[in-house]
């Protein structure tokens, strides 16, 4: 079921992009987001996305979440430090910025994971 929920959550994070981002790679969707706030906040509110998927697993279905930032639910990240750690995911995985644009939600979200699994 996890999984499951966890398709639906990526999907969903890509399909805004689909329409407005044709032709760019996730790799040209960070570069854009040091000049345009709007990609940078579309960045953030995917991975703010990913902590209320978080808080539904923990107190609905008393799972263990996808990624556990530090902080109080990870609320303290700045979305310089969300993009910081999408790069970072990106050194290590370089296909992943070659990806379609439309992967940026996906991408995001296993960068979190990465870098911060749940002990």
């Amino acid at each position: 079921m996890k999984a499951r929920f966890a398709g639906a959550m990526v999907a969903a994070l890509a399909l805004p992009l689909a329409a407005s981002a044709d032709g760019l790679t996730v790799n040209d969707m960070i570069r854009k987001s040091y000049s345009d706030t709007f990609t940078l906040g579309m960045m953030t509110g995917m991975y703010i996305g990913g902590n209320w998927s978080n808080a539904f697993l923990m107190k609905s279905r008393n799972e263990t979440p996808f990624f556990c930032p530090p902080g109080p639910q990870g609320i303290d990240m700045t979305p310089e430090q969300v993009r910081s750690i999408v790069e970072a995911f990106i050194r290590k995985n370089p296909e992943k910025g070659q990806m379609p644009s439309t992967f940026i939600g996906g991408v995001l979200f296993n960068a979190m994971i990465s870098a911060f699994p749940c002990k």
